[in-house]
């Protein structure tokens, strides 16, 4: 919108250089002129299903404010078949009887399915670690991994004989 007020502005013979506070200036009227327009023409139109330029041209005569505008819409031929909504038909009716019934099959979602094959992964661990758990390490160690393996993690030594006075914390 900035833009084309500018252009058209600059277009003008009498203008010269254009300002850049007198392109915001003039494209905050235009806007407001739009908006003001606008709700005139709603307040005229019939059933509030859309806006033709009859709403526009009741508008403007009916608004004193716009009275440079009356000459330009005394020019809108209210006659004019395609300046009038479309006459809405009648809905159809539904037949139930004829009508099959719709069951859709539900989709999974990518989400959906990578939960259900983590889960299924996730089952298939436990279950192979119930039988690989029978005091044996299932994680081998390489030689430079320094690393507890995960059976042995879950093991934990109780000393019965521990003192807290012992610790350094």
């Amino acid at each position: 919108m900035k833009g084309r007020v500018k252009r058209l502005l600059k277009e003008q013979k009498d203008m010269g250089q254009v300002a850049e506070a007198a392109v915001l200036c003039c494209t905050s009227a235009v806007q407001v002129f739009v908006r003001d327009l606008a709700s005139k023409m709603q307040k005229h139109a019939v059933d509030g299903v859309g806006l033709t330029p009859v709403e526009l041209k009741k508008s403007v005569l009916a608004s004193l404010e716009l009275h440079f505008l009356h000459e330009k819409v005394n020019a809108i031929d209210e006659s004019d078949a395609k300046y009038h909504k479309p006459a809405r038909g009648k809905k159809r009716v539904q037949k139930t009887a004829a009508k099959k019934p719709t069951t859709k099959k539900a989709r999974t979602t990518k989400a959906a399915k990578a939960t259900i094959t983590a889960a299924a992964s996730t089952a298939k661990k436990t279950e192979l670690g119930r039988i690989r758990n029978d005091g044996a390490i299932v994680k081998t160690r390489s030689e430079g991994d320094k690393s507890t393996p995960a059976a042995q993690a879950l093991q934990v030594e109780e000393d019965d004989d521990y003192d807290e006075s012992d610790s350094d914390a």
